[in-house]
């Protein structure tokens, strides 16, 4: 019969696999590096597309992959053409859902801003009326007020409704 050796203990308990903790959160991942924005002239130098560029590169690529044998673009096969414009397709679908969501949040401000100018144009315009009633009786104040005066002269508050600013462009700011 053989001896054990008299070296190694025998172990007390069974080994059990680290249970995982549940108190502890879940590892996350460094987000991705947002790619940095465009410069004027890196805007200036990108080609901008046909509004159904989409549909015609679709078409194309189509064509390219029946009479592939006859057409070689260097660096470039139909399958990279269409993931290019698989990826734009995506981009555009993403602006478009985030521009939807920011133009909800800018309505009541671009609302709130509108009523504001609003009822400031009309406190000028009252003033106006008041100052050319009362510039009968003193003459200087047409000169006080000459700014005024070619403010309500240009149009100045203009009226309500057709060709206004609806919100949708960007206001130009006072004093510009």
């Amino acid at each position: 019969m053989a001896k054990k050796n008299p070296s190694r203990k025998k172990s007390a308990a069974k080994k059990t696999s680290a249970k995982p903790n549940k108190n502890r959160a879940p590892a996350r991942h460094a987000p991705r590096a947002q790619p940095a924005g465009l410069t004027r002239e890196g805007k200036l130098g990108l080609l901008k597309p046909a509004s159904d560029y989409d549909t015609v590169a679709a078409d194309a690529i189509a064509a390219w992959k029946s009479n592939g044998r006859y057409i070689k673009v260097p660096d470039m096969t139909a399958a990279s053409l269409g993931r290019d414009v698989r990826v734009a397709t995506r981009a555009w679908d993403k602006e478009r859902v985030l521009r939807a969501k920011m133009d909800a949040k800018l309505q009541p401000l671009a609302d709130a801003r509108m009523r504001a100018e609003s009822q400031a144009m009309r406190g000028l315009l009252d003033l106006y009326a008041e100052v050319k009633s009362s510039a009968r009786r003193r003459p200087e104040l047409l000169d006080a007020f000459a700014s005024l005066a070619d403010f309500a002269g240009r149009g100045g508050g203009g009226g309500g409704g057709g060709g206004g600013d609806t919100g949708g462009g960007a206001p130009t700011p006072p004093g510009a």
